[in-house]
C-alpha cells in the first residue's frame, strides 16, 4: 500500500499531465503551421503560461519541486522552438515536412499497444511511488528491440506479454505459453 501523501500524488499527476500536454502541443503547433485551413491555432502561449505559473504551495517535497522545475524548463525550451517555427513561417522558411520533432522517430514506431503499456507503466510508477520515471522516448528505445528479439524467438503456441517488474520498475517483454 502506498504511503505517498495524497496531495503529492495529485501534484505528481498534474506534472505528468503537463508533460503529455507539451508533447501534444508540439504536434498541434506543427500541424497548424503546416496546414492552417484544417488545424486551429494551437494556443501554445496559454499552455506555457499555465505551466510557468504553476506553484506548489501545500506541500514540501524535493522530488516534486525537481519535477516541476524540469517540466517548466521543458515548457520554456519548447516555447523557444515554437516561437522560432512561427518566425520561420513568417519568413517563408518553415519546412512543413522537415521540421525536427524530438520524438518523430519514435512516433513512427509508436502504436496504441506501446502507448497503453507506457500509460500502464506510468500508473504503476505512481502506485509504487517510483521517482525514476523512464521517458516515453527511452521506453520505446528500450522496449522496441526487446519486442523485435522476442518476435524472432517466438515459437508456435507462444505469445509475447508485457509485465511490470517491481524490482526494476520497468515494463518487460516476456514470451509466455498460450
Amino acid at each position: 500500500m502506498s504511503t505517498l501523501n495524497p496531495e503529492i500524488r495529485k501534484i505528481r499527476q498534474e506534472i505528468l499531465q503537463f508533460d503529455k500536454q507539451i508533447e501534444d502541443m508540439h504536434q498541434k503547433v506543427h500541424q497548424y503551421l503546416s496546414d492552417r485551413t484544417n488545424y486551429p491555432h494551437p494556443r501554445h502561449e496559454e499552455l506555457v503560461q499555465e505551466i510557468m505559473n504553476y506553484k506548489i504551495r501545500s506541500v514540501r517535497s524535493k522530488e516534486i519541486e525537481m519535477r516541476l522545475e524540469n517540466i517548466q524548463y521543458k515548457a520554456a525550451n519548447r516555447f523557444k522552438i515554437w516561437k522560432q517555427w512561427f518566425e520561420d513561417d513568417a519568413k517563408g522558411l518553415f519546412q512543413r515536412d522537415k521540421v525536427e520533432h524530438p520524438q518523430r522517430e519514435h512516433q513512427k514506431v509508436s502504436n496504441p499497444l506501446f502507448d497503453k503499456i507506457y500509460e500502464k507503466t506510468q500508473d504503476a510508477w505512481t502506485k509504487h511511488d517510483v521517482m525514476d520515471i523512464e521517458s516515453k522516448k527511452d521506453f520505446i528505445d528500450r522496449i522496441l528491440p526487446e519486442v523485435n528479439e522476442a518476435k524472432k524467438n517466438l515459437q508456435p503456441g507462444q505469445k509475447i506479454v508485457f509485465i511490470y517488474d517491481q524490482n526494476t520498475h520497468r515494463a518487460q517483454v516476456k514470451i509466455k505459453e498460450d
